[in-house]
């Protein structure tokens, strides 16, 4: 089904948009109109077919940039800015020299000097004047002119002509190398690393960053016991038990090795190792899948009126999938309502929902705290 749906965004695909409109030819222009390829109303049809296709499209890619594995550019810098981790700017090289000459001389903004062995260029980014020679040699700060890790090794900063009353200009220590502009990719892992040191260690902390990171990942909950003892579910002492939906194993356990406190016990039926990317250390991580309680929903719209859409019947379904269940999260009947009230013109229906085929009840569905109610639309039927 086109459109936003549970597994993500859905382009309309030409053929579809094609059948679409030429279900539309015959009521608009009458039953006798031809929808043959070669008749002329198709000749109109087909390029306006073409464009809308491309706004489908472009529409999927809007929606693919707002994941952080698939953003670039300026679309990636807006999910930095939401979650206040902008990209980091390259810085130049800088390199220090020591100067010596005539009291008073001046080295003026902007003064350039070249790397001997390369040829790159370092210039002041403001003027100097030499004290008197007691005081001397003056240090100043010198700026690579390109971006990135401009070399400079100690001494080779000689190429030029020395400033009036300048007798002498030498870097005695390597340039301290700068840095480009962080690519996209780069971008991708430094955000996560600077999230990380945000916020750590917390059940909102660890959850926040499983939903934002983690690929894929449909919902998420994480308990912690902070007792001595095991709780009532089975957690294990000063432990904490992630529960995930979708998303990759190891980007989980590599998340949730970067959040977890230290020493904190990681409790679950899935496992594997997190290794730390500074020291190499290994650590093994554990969670939980969750348990999926699929449910069937059956809708019957008993009576309507003028409002209810052509499409209504599908209307209806779209918004029942629409809804968000979390983790743990009981399935009842309002919670159901109000996605069918959502579609006008429905003026009496009975609803019905289970986790067997067929539902005939209306009744609230308990699911436990290791379960999460799973809606699909081949377990879903509207009629009206």
């Amino acid at each position: 089904m086109a459109g936003l749906t549970s597994a993500g965004f859905e382009p309309k695909r030409f053929d579809d948009i094609l059948t679409g409109v030429k279900s539309r030819l015959k009521p608009a222009f009458g039953s006798g109109v031809e929808t043959n390829e070669d008749e002329a109303v198709m000749q109109i049809a087909v390029p306006v077919v073409l464009e809308i296709e491309e706004g489908w499209q472009g529409t999927a890619k809007v929606y693919d940039q707002l994941n952080p594995a698939n953003a670039e550019g300026i679309q990636l810098d807006n999910i930095g800015a939401i979650t206040s981790t902008p990209r980091l700017d390259g810085a130049k090289s800088t390199v220090q020299v020591d100067c010596e000459g005539n009291e008073g001389a001046v080295i003026a903004a902007g003064f350039q000097r070249a790397v001997e062995t390369t040829g790159e260029i370092f210039q002041t980014l403001e003027a100097f004047a030499l004290p008197e020679v007691g005081s001397q040699p003056l240090t100043i700060t010198m700026q690579a002119l390109n971006d990135g890790p401009v070399r400079c090794d100690a001494g080779n900063l000689n190429q030029g002509t020395l400033p009036s009353g300048v007798t002498s200009m030498v870097n005695s220590l390597d340039a301290t190398l700068g840095t480009y502009d962080e690519t996209d990719e780069e971008y991708r892992v430094g955000r996560k690393e600077r999230l990380a040191q945000i916020a750590n260690a917390t059940v909102l902390s660890v959850k926040a960053a499983l939903l934002t990171f983690v690929t894929g990942i449909v919902a998420a909950k994480v308990y912690e016991n902070d007792t001595d003892t095991t709780d009532a579910d089975g957690l294990p002492p000063h432990s904490m038990r992630c529960l995930v939906s979708g998303g990759a194993d190891q980007d989980i356990i590599d998340v949730i090795g970067v959040k977890k406190g230290a020493g904190t016990y990681t409790d679950g039926t899935e496992s594997g190792t997190y290794t730390d990317p500074d020291d190499g250390q290994e650590f093994p991580i554990r969670f939980s899948r969750v348990a999926d309680v699929l449910m069937y929903v059956a809708v019957d719209v008993t009576s309507k009126d003028s409002n209810y859409p052509a499409t209504g019947d599908d209307d209806v379904e779209d918004a029942i999938l629409a809804l968000i269940w979390g983790v743990d999260e009981d399935v009842s009947l309002p919670k159901l309502q109000q996605a069918v009230t959502s579609i006008p013109g429905i003026l009496a229906y009975t609803l019905y929902f289970a986790t067997t085929d067929p539902p005939s009840t209306d009744t609230l569905v308990t699911i436990s705290s290791v379960e999460q109610a799973v809606f699909d639309s081949t377990r879903i039927t509207v009629t009206s």
